[in-house]
């Protein structure tokens, strides 16, 4: 699911960003890339402790992130 959950994500930023600032998208991208990997390493840490089930914890950062991306979207439309 992440590549859907990245593109929910991007299609709004890239929407919300404009064209003229490709550095403001590259950061932002980069951003969303690390929020990730901080939120998938945290599943992983959770599941190997064995408190939290696999599929719940690996499936964490995907949520987060299609939560946000929703957001972001209603953002984009009302623009």
């Amino acid at each position: 699911l992440s590549p859907l959950v990245f593109a929910l994500c991007g299609i709004p930023l890239a929407l919300l960003v404009g064209r003229g600032s490709r550095a403001a998208a590259a950061v932002l991208a980069f951003g969303v890339g690390v929020v990730y990997f901080v939120l998938w390493q945290a599943g992983n840490s959770l599941v190997s402790g064995g408190s939290v089930p696999a599929v719940a914890a690996m499936s964490g950062g995907d949520a987060v992130l299609a939560v946000a991306g929703v957001f972001l979207l209603r953002a984009a439309v009302r623009r």
